[in-house]
């Protein structure tokens, strides 16, 4: 049987909420990665059961007390707020995205779809439509057109002078 090259030596369990935590010692020195991952599985007990600190860095103020389990919980409260925020931000976010998409889609569209008065057939010539004349029940009285009849002479004239005596 082939042994390891450390040693796990089982050395007490520490009632952590909400599971207990057990706690290892090794008999070698391993990387200070062994410390993180003990400080990660204590900020977030459900990734693991099992917290392994190597014998050099074993001490009391490692072991977490009541204290540090509240202030862990309450780390963690403040991550998962920070990460809801992050969520929030990134929804309104896409929702602008989605606004400014439909927008341009939009303008797209409207340029795309020719308007009545801008076809091809209005560019050509072609004569002026008829003038719209006021239905007959109506009391608008159009103004005589200056082509068809002389305008009507001034019924009071105050003047002796001839009307072309000015030339």
């Amino acid at each position: 049987m082939s042994t390891l090259p450390f040693s796990l030596l089982p050395v007490f369990t520490l009632p952590s909420p909400p599971f207990i935590v057990n706690i290892y010692l090794l008999s070698s020195s391993l990387p200070l990665l062994l410390l993180t991952y003990w400080q990660i599985s204590h900020l977030f007990p459900l990734l693991s059961t099992n917290i392994i600190i190597p014998t050099c860095l074993a001490s009391s103020s490692l072991i977490p007390s009541t204290s540090n389990s509240a202030a862990a919980s309450s780390i963690l409260l403040l991550l998962l707020l920070l990460l809801l925020l992050l969520l929030l931000l990134l929804l309104l976010l896409l929702l602008l995205l989605l606004r400014l998409l439909l927008l341009i889609l939009f303008l797209k569209l409207s340029f795309l779809t020719p308007y009545p008065n801008l076809s091809s057939s209005s560019f050509t010539s072609s004569p002026p439509p008829p003038p719209s004349t006021p239905p007959p029940h109506s009391s608008f009285s159009p103004l005589p057109l200056a082509s068809s009849s002389p305008p009507p002479p001034p019924s009071s004239s105050s003047s002796s002078l001839p009307p072309n005596s000015f030339s």
